[in-house]
């Protein structure tokens, strides 16, 4: 049913539920019959008329305003009669003249002008009679959907809803042509009649359907239009290269399919073959990439393929790249000299078929020189050079080597190495006894030579030579034996390989007058043998000469001595004179010490033993 279009600046903006239908309202006319058939026959219609709060609320509309009844027969035009509204009944009196087929139309009317209910019954009035009249809901005009796949999209069109309540418009999307499915857009700018679908899959087919809502909420669907989506190749990238040497530069125009997946780039030698994946990536707009696992002299066949999400692939037409034969990049080459020492450096290589450094050393700018250091670690840029004599110049070139032997020099660098005596030794020492122990800080010149060890016993002399050594990690020396009482005097000169020599501070070294340790004794008397066993704790002393056991009658003197002994180790005597008994028994004390003499015949008196019958 053809909904009334009212001219109404407003719609009604008024949405209805989840029900289509309002509940039939019945339209009661009562007739009183005329004797006369071609007279006149006064009706009176009552009509219950939809409660407001039956109606979809909106701040637009306040429910029905008006009811018209509309009565058309073959005898007359259509005569509209507006009915009174009174609460819930919309009431009035109408003549008609008698007849068959009479139409009853009733048509309720929001606030906003609009026919939102409308019934109808056609009937004979010959008599008192009742009519019944179902009023219904007018639902929205119908729309014409149509659809076309282009390319990986859906373009869909509509002819524009004109009704003055139109709600909305809302784009339903299925895979079952038994099924609505869900809305994928929805429309409030009612001039709006077409929509394109960029979210469909290659491979599927879709049913569409176009919802027009009023504002009371009922709606009327459109026609279904199936849309078949074909599998489509990715749009194909134009690869190029933008140039060739140690590396290949290549670029590619952007693929803009909304199914992209990733790009993967082929490198072959045979122009028949794709070959291997040298690079992919998954970001549609990194369209450049730099090959540096090329060889020189090589020829390359390279191809860029795009993949979308359904695995497939358009591939590039193939680019023919020649690699040529070029010398690796030079590097820059630093030195300085410090302390006899050059320090070396250069700038890092960064070709891929970089194979080792070279660096050289000559006596003059007009030659090479000699091979002083080769590494093939890239990252390896120092180098320091110890073997290089004072007073000299030397002239340094560092040669890049690639893979395929080709070769690039550097700079030359210039280092004047100057003429510097060795560094100056600290000298330190101290004694033990007659022991004297040097030891000296360590030369670390390059040029290092030698150490000279000297001494003297007097000041002002540098004395003789005592020790030397060429190792400059041997930084101590031991001095013994030495004369006590005397003072010596030490001096360290340290060489380099040019001659040139310094002298250490002078370091003086004391060397005490020593007693040697004194022995303890111990003795026991034997009366029946009448003998004395002695025995005596060892000296260890480094200096030791001798023992001497001495005898006495009193105790301020040592007496007379009895046993010499010269070996450092012997510590046991046995006094077995004859008349020791004699003496002892008739009253006699004896008192023994033992004497320990060194070898500058110092010497220290032991304790003293006595024996005696008392």
């Amino acid at each position: 049913m053809t909904k009334i279009k009212n001219s109404s600046k407003y719609q009604w903006g008024i949405w209805l539920g989840f029900g289509v239908f309002f509940t039939i309202l019945g339209l009661q006319l009562s007739c009183i019959k005329e004797d006369n058939f071609n007279q006149n026959i006064e009706i009176i219609v009552q009509i219950p008329i939809p409660d407001k709060d039956n109606l979809k609320s909106g701040t637009a509309v306040e429910g029905i305003q008006r009811v018209v009844l509309t009565v058309s027969s073959a005898n007359e035009k259509p005569i509209p009669h507006e009915l009174t509204i009174n609460g819930i009944t919309a009431s009035g009196t109408i003549s008609i003249l008698p007849g068959k087929n009479i139409k009853f139309t009733a048509e309720a009317i929001d606030g906003n002008g609009i026919v939102q209910w409308q019934g109808t019954k056609t009937m004979d009035v010959v008599g008192t009679f009742t009519v019944d009249i179902e009023l219904a809901p007018i639902p929205p005009s119908t729309i014409n959907l149509q659809g076309l796949q282009v390319g990986k999209s859906v373009n869909l069109s509509w002819n524009q809803n004109t009704d003055p309540d139109i709600a909305r418009y809302n784009l339903y999307r299925s895979q079952s042509d038994t099924s609505l499915g869900t809305v994928i857009h929805s429309i409030t700018v009612f001039s709006e009649t077409a929509f394109t679908d960029n979210t469909v899959s290659e491979g599927r087919t879709y049913y569409y359907t176009l919802g027009a809502t009023d504002t009371e909420g009922f709606n009327t669907k459109s026609n279904q239009v199936r849309v078949d989506i074909p599998f489509i190749h990715p749009s194909a990238s134009v690869l190029k290269v933008d140039s060739v040497g140690k590396i290949v530069s290549l670029s590619w125009t952007q693929n803009t399919d909304k199914d992209f997946a990733r790009y993967e780039l082929y490198r072959s030698q045979s122009a028949n073959l794709l070959g291997t994946v040298v690079h992919s990536d998954t970001v549609a707009t990194n369209t450049v990439y730099r090959d540096n696992k090329v060889l020189e002299g090589q020829s390359y066949y390279y191809r860029i393929a795009v993949l979308d999400n359904d695995g497939f692939n358009t591939r590039s037409d193939s680019v023919l790249v020649e690699v040529p034969l070029n010398p690796p990049t030079a590097s820059t080459l630093y030195g300085s000299e410090d302390g006899g020492y050059v320090y070396l450096s250069w700038t890092k290589n960064t070709d891929s078929d970089f194979a080792r450094y070279e660096l050289y050393r000559s006596d003059n700018n007009s030659d090479l020189g000699t091979l002083i250091d080769s590494t093939s670690v890239v990252t390896n840029l120092l180098f320091e050079d110890s073997q290089v004599i004072e007073g000299k110049t030397y002239y340094y070139t560092l040669k890049v080597v690639d893979e395929n032997e080709l070769s690039t020099n550097s700079n030359v660098a210039q280092i004047e190495i100057p003429v510097n005596p060795p560094m100056r030794s600290k000298l330190e020492g101290g004694n033990d006894g007659i022991y004297a122990y040097m030891y000296w800080s360590q030369n670390y010149d390059s040029d290092f030579a030698k150490y000279d060890l000297y001494r003297s016993e007097s000041e002002k002399l540098l004395g003789s030579k005592i020790y030397s050594t060429k190792v400059n990690t041997e930084i101590s020396f031991e001095d013994y034996p030495l004369e006590e009482g005397k003072t010596y005097y030490y001096t360290l000169i340290v060489f380099d390989k040019a001659g040139y020599s310094t002298e250490s501070n002078v370091v003086t070294i004391y060397i005490p007058v020593t007693p040697p340790t004194a022995s303890a004794l111990r003795g026991n008397f034997n009366g029946e043998n009448c003998k004395i066993y002695f025995t005596w704790t060892q000296n260890y002393d480094s200096d030791f000469a001798k023992y001497e056991l001495y005898r006495s009658t009193t105790n301020k003197d040592w007496g007379t001595l009895i046993h010499p002994e010269p070996k450092q180790s012997v510590t046991s005597f046995i006094d077995d004179d004859s008349a020791i008994c004699k003496y002892i028994y008739g009253g006699g004390v004896y008192y023994y010490r033992l004497i320990v003499y060194n070898t500058d015949g110092n010497y220290t008196i032991s304790n003293v033993e006595e024996f005696s019958s008392f």
